[in-house]
């Protein structure tokens, strides 16, 4: 499991099925494949040596279908790392509520960031927060697929007005939406239909030019 502002591990311990989970070299639990058992509660368990918060007296903190969410399980029972003058998030509120949206591993990564970029010096603390929050978004924006542009369909108002992009698969759908999620619907609650025309929502076109940057920077 890679986290780009902070090293998240996930080390198989010998040949078993038990893999540590480290944070910046410290071990903080453990997870284990029972994949094999087949069960509908999740193939890997997440293992704490603090408190689990659930009640339960062995350490066991649940049973998830990824390894890496068996190992952000395990990293929320430990404290939160603290950020630029012991904050243990941003002051303003939007900042606070994305950063606590996050999976565990990349919000200990932002917070620990942030911390890092205000010892520096230069900057306040909102503005470590934003910057960290800011590099978070850009590398998983980097490390995740560019959609192609035949994965979109051109939609209409059909009281009329721009024309948009929205996600192939709603092609047909009475109820679909444009990707920029603006335009009649926030206002007038109206409906879209497919068209054929040209593209002219500006933020359509905005996304469509950043999606052709990526392309063009993963092709460099």
């Amino acid at each position: 499991m890679n986290y780009t502002l902070r090293s998240i591990e996930i080390v198989r311990d010998g040949d078993g099925m038990t893999y540590d989970v480290l944070e910046d070299g410290e071990h903080r639990g453990c997870v284990i494949d029972e994949r094999h058992a087949g069960l509908a509660r999740g193939g890997w368990a997440a293992w704490t040596p603090r408190n689990p918060g659930n009640g339960r007296r062995d350490g066991v903190v649940g049973f998830y279908a990824t390894a890496e969410e068996a190992a952000d399980a395990i990293l929320d029972t430990w404290p939160a790392p603290a950020g630029p003058k012991g904050e243990t998030e941003p002051r303003a509120q939007w900042r606070a509520i994305h950063l606590r949206a996050l999976p565990a591993g990349r919000r200990r990564a932002v917070a620990a960031h942030a911390a890092r970029l205000h010892t520096e010096g230069g900057r306040t603390p909102a503005s470590c927060w934003k910057a960290a929050i800011d590099a978070d978004w850009s590398a998983q924006l980097d490390a995740s697929p560019v959609p192609s542009e035949d994965e979109f369909v051109r939609c209409v108002s059909v009281l009329g007005g721009d024309v948009h992009d929205a996600p192939r698969e709603q092609a047909g759908d009475p109820h679909m939406l444009p990707i920029c999620r603006t335009g009649d619907m926030t206002n007038r609650g109206t409906r879209y239909r497919e068209t054929g025309g040209e593209l002219t929502c500006q933020h359509c076109i905005a996304q469509r030019d950043r999606r052709a940057e990526r392309r063009a920077r993963r092709a460099a």
